[in-house]
């Protein structure tokens, strides 16, 4: 009996009013997990409840609203600005360019030494052999030629020195078919092409930079002037030149809806942007005396080089740049030019490119994994990455079609270099049958030396102190020597 007074009073120890929100009162007693903790009112100072004003965390939380506000609005000013879709696209598309030329820059073809000189050495062979009972005549006679024709070439350079030597050797039915002697330093070559020139003809040496490290120019002095010409560019447009419209392209097989963002450049603004452009160059003393001493040429033979680009004759130019919305991924663009013939560019997300002159296909590929496939021309094109060094390809033309391969191999040691590339071409007819196959093969090995090899060119005449009639008999000379003579007509017959 008590234990029971004692458990009802337990219960109405409880406060009404706490059960009240959960609906109607009950005398059991709820779970404990849902049971508020009780606080009598008495124990509450209400004088003292509410929390005093504190206007710095106002403030604080004003500024984080107004910024995040802010942002929102620039973010939404930035996806609607056409000039950052053609921002980004630019911004990639040079990059890729600067990234091959960076990439071209670091390629060791040949063995720099700073302190011993070093000598490459270069054989390039072929060996034809073809049914004779398929083979046209003038496909016989050009792999015929082809089998007689050997050449080599020999580059020593000493880099401490900057001086170079060169020799270039070739013949045809073991008769002279061009040979070029040389030497040359950071300034000039010197090159006799026996039986031609009868003295050395000096040229500038645009490839000064092989010799001078302080002169190289930098990945980064390359990305400065990709990130200038970027800049440039977008400055000399406004929002006003762009047009939008929707458009549903095929990126990579699949059908996107894009923002195509377009930029028609008329004659007068491609003028004007040149003119502009080779001015603004040509008043920069650090850009001019970068590009001077990196390709080696003086101050007027480099005001000739821009002057000759602001006379190039553009119609105009039409650019087509798509998007995705809200981030501005460009996943593709069409360029459209017109000088003196209409060519049309297409790039499509990262596998898909097509070059038209005057609406005939040039180009038209696709890359998947490890192939690129497609049309060049008239000709269906397939090559194929094999594996880190062989590449396979196939030509199917209208009534026959060529295949082989290509093997590139480098082997680079302590102190050389060596490397070969073999190349492969068979011919089949349509049914099939092997009319002919060429192997050819490119072998190179570069080596230290004590000491480079010299020629006697003392007897040196300036190209640009050559008439023009000196200069055209310089060429026709060496068109009308017996050996380069047949090679040409041989060449000649088999292109047509």
């Amino acid at each position: 009996m008590n234990d029971e007074m004692e458990k009802n009073k337990s219960v109405e120890d409880v406060p009404e009013e706490l059960y009240a929100p959960l609906g109607a009162v009950s005398f059991k007693k709820p779970k404990k997990e849902i049971i508020p903790e009780y606080v009598s009112y008495k124990d509450v100072d209400l004088a003292y409840s509410k929390k005093p004003f504190n206007a710095k965390r106002f403030f604080r939380i004003l500024s984080i609203l107004l910024v995040l506000i802010l942002f929102t609005v620039a973010g939404v000013l930035y996806v609607k600005n056409k000039k950052n879709v053609y921002r980004n696209w630019l911004n990639g598309e040079t990059r890729n360019i600067t990234t091959m030329v960076n990439a071209f820059m670091e390629n060791k073809l040949i063995h720099l030494s700073n302190s011993t000189p070093f000598l490459t050495s270069a054989l390039l062979n072929f060996e034809a052999s073809y049914d004779t009972t398929l083979v046209r005549k003038e496909e016989k006679d050009f792999l015929d030629m082809m089998n007689h024709i050997h050449m080599s070439y020999a580059l020593g350079m000493d880099v401490k020195k900057k001086e170079l030597t060169h020799t270039l050797k070739s013949t045809y039915n073991n008769e002279n078919l061009v040979t070029i002697y040389g030497n040359g330093n950071q300034d000039a070559l010197s090159l006799l092409v026996r039986g031609v020139t009868g003295k050395y003809i000096e040229i500038p040496n645009h490839a000064s930079f092989l010799f001078n490290e302080k002169d190289k120019v930098r990945e980064k002095d390359i990305e400065t002037l990709r990130k200038y010409l970027v800049r440039f560019l977008l400055k000399e447009v406004e929002e006003e030149d762009f047009e939008e419209t929707e458009k549903v392209i095929s990126i990579d097989g699949k059908e996107e809806k894009v923002r195509d963002i377009y930029l028609h450049l008329p004659q007068k603004k491609v003028k004007d942007l040149l003119t502009k452009a080779m001015d603004t160059f040509g008043k920069n003393k650090v850009f001019k005396e970068k590009i001077a001493s990196y390709f080696h040429v003086g101050e007027e033979e480099l005001e000739a080089y821009l002057q000759r680009i602001k006379e190039i004759t553009i119609q105009d130019i039409k650019i087509h740049v798509y998007a995705k919305k809200i981030v501005n991924q460009v996943v593709g663009y069409e360029m459209t030019l017109q000088k003196g013939a209409t060519y049309v560019f297409q790039k499509m997300g990262q596998t898909k490119y097509k070059l038209t002159k005057n609406g005939q296909i040039l180009f038209d590929l696709e890359k998947k994994e490890n192939t690129y496939k497609g049309k060049i021309i008239d000709d269906l094109v397939e090559i194929k990455k094999k594996d880190a060094n062989t590449y396979a390809y196939s030509i199917q033309r209208k009534e026959d079609f060529y295949q082989g391969t290509i093997h590139i191999k480098d082997t680079e040691l302590k102190l050389s270099k060596q490397g070969n590339i073999d190349l492969t071409i068979q011919h089949f007819n349509h049914a099939k049958e092997e009319i002919s196959h060429l192997k050819g093969s490119f072998t190179y090995n570069t080596k230290t030396i004590n000491a480079l090899s010299t020629y006697d060119d003392t007897q040196k005449m300036p190209y640009k102190d050559l008439s023009k009639e000196d200069r055209e008999e310089i060429k026709r000379r060496l068109k009308e020597t017996s050996t380069v003579k047949q090679v040409l007509d041989q060449l000649r017959k088999y292109i047509k």
